[in-house]
């Protein structure tokens, strides 16, 4: 019999049940309100929710048209600063702004 290392069944069942995504999802929200956090201060920052995330672009709702304009002037630099921050690297690759 082979030994099995339960993190790697783990990993491969989440994958098998199609939860992979959803954790994926998750992190990537909770790393650009990471980003919303450190980067606009005040007002702004209160203004911008990350909402979702599927194939490959994140959806920032704003309640005001100042600060979605002022995240989309950011936009290059919140998908390299989620990318470098996701183990695998290189899942978001568009930012769409609801206002």
């Amino acid at each position: 019999m082979t030994l099995v290392k339960i993190g790697g069944m783990l990993k491969q069942r989440v994958k098998e049940l199609g939860f992979g995504r959803q954790a994926d999802a998750l992190a990537i929200l909770k790393l650009a309100e990471q980003y919303i956090t450190e980067n606009f201060k005040g007002p702004i920052g209160q203004k911008l929710t990350p909402q979702s995330f599927k194939d490959g672009t994140l959806l920032i709702a704003s309640v005001s048209a100042s600060a979605a304009s002022e995240i989309k002037i950011f936009e290059k630099d919140l998908l390299e600063y989620i990318n470098r921050k996701l183990k695998d690297g290189g899942k978001v690759t568009k930012l769409r702004v609801l206002i």
